[in-house]
């Protein structure tokens, strides 16, 4: 059975399309759910994001959902056996179909990327790396009616697409306030980690690198990354 063990709770992956790598290690250190009390995490996967965000946030209540029932089991598996499972609700459900009779104050997503490229043997895997219904015009026009006027919106993005995704969330009224650069390697970006709301605030630029040029773990990932990792990186 595949898992992958954090420092206060363990991910069981054998059922998902997409394993724990590092873009969600530093997506859910990144999200800011302070002051937060209602979360939905958008193709929840294994749920880790979910269970980063709880980790941090003790008050936090959060549904969690996914259009894969092999990534709902996983996701059901890894909140019931963690601590804080009376805080996390998973929904096996399409999220442009999903009705929650409630608005949320955070919403965070790892969504599809690849619009072009082309799809593998396995249907599970091209749902979970593909953008097939969920395009950023449809994921952004169901957030626009899903989140709080005061709430926070984050997304992890290719970096090379970024000018085309804060084109599209403008067009829903909802504006880059957190641009993260994430870089594999020095100078190498590759991820873009964006928090929206709908106030047009002073954007906040950050950035980080994940590995030296020798293929180390950069300090500043170890320091982000720290409170999650059950060893010493």
């Amino acid at each position: 059975m595949s898992s992958f063990h954090f420092r206060d709770f363990s991910v069981r992956q054998s059922n998902s399309g997409l394993k724990v790598g590092t873009d969600a290690m530093v997506f859910g250190a990144v999200i800011n759910s302070d002051g937060k009390s209602k979360g939905l995490d958008i193709g929840t996967g294994t749920g880790v994001l979910s269970l980063m965000v709880a980790q941090k946030n003790s008050k936090i209540q959060i549904q969690a959902i996914d259009v894969q029932k092999g990534a709902i089991q996983d996701a059901a598996f890894n909140f019931q056996n963690c601590s804080y499972s009376n805080r996390l609700k998973e929904i096996h459900e399409d999220f442009l179909a999903f009705d929650p009779n409630q608005k949320f104050d955070l919403i965070f997503t790892n969504p599809p990327f690849y619009a072009d490229a082309k799809l593998g043997a396995s249907d599970q895997l091209n749902q979970a790396k593909h953008i097939l219904e969920m395009t950023p015009k449809a994921l952004f026009q169901k957030v626009k009616s899903a989140l709080e006027e005061t709430g926070s919106f984050w997304i992890i993005w290719p970096f090379q697409a970024s000018s085309e995704i804060i084109t599209v969330a403008s067009k829903y009224g909802l504006y880059p306030q957190v641009c993260m650069v994430i870089n594999g390697k020095p100078a190498i970006p590759t991820r873009i980690i964006l928090e929206f709301g709908f106030q047009r605030e002073e954007i906040i630029e950050r950035e980080i690198t994940i590995r030296t040029h020798s293929g180390d773990y950069s300090d500043e990932y170890k320091n982000l990354t720290k409170d999650f990792h059950n060893k010493t990186l």
